[in-house]
């Protein structure tokens, strides 16, 4: 007889439990990287994504970079050895999806957020005035509206 309770996540397999755990599926972050490139995607599942980044540009959402196409992402960037900049993806592309990045080193290196198409964050055009994080362990959420980015 089958037991009445919840599947745990990433162990339960053979059944609807299997199914859920394939769409949730996860792993930790276990590669950081130096020398100015990006760290492998620190979360398979299909609803967000974790990059540890180094490099001095960096791309949500550009699969090159390990960044998801379409999930929510978080980027947690070590501009120790540099400053760093993050572009966003099109909000018009992606209306709804959440992006949050933290810099997490305490050099006085600058992450800038900068967005495409001289989309806003909260009413900045980010694209030629990109948001700049001095701060260490500052962290920005930022949710697309479908015409620009809001930090929520």
């Amino acid at each position: 007889m089958a037991s009445n309770r919840l599947p745990n996540v990433g162990t339960d397999s053979g059944t609807w439990g299997g199914i859920l755990n394939s769409f949730l599926s996860y792993s930790l972050v276990s590669n950081y990287v130096s020398g100015g490139t990006t760290s492998a995607t620190a979360q398979s599942g299909a609803l967000s994504y974790v990059s540890v980044i180094t490099a001095s540009t960096y791309t949500i959402g550009y699969t090159g970079n390990g960044g998801a196409t379409s999930g929510n992402e978080t980027v947690l960037a070590n501009a120790a050895g540099n400053a760093i900049t993050i572009t966003l993806p099109s909000a018009v592309s992606f209306p709804g999806i959440i992006h949050t990045i933290k810099k997490v080193d305490s050099t006085a290196n600058i992450v800038s957020i900068a967005s495409v198409s001289n989309q806003t964050i909260d009413g900045t055009n980010a694209t030629s005035s990109p948001i700049q994080i001095n701060v260490q362990y500052l962290t920005l959420t930022l949710v697309s509206d479908g015409s620009n980015w809001n930090i929520i």
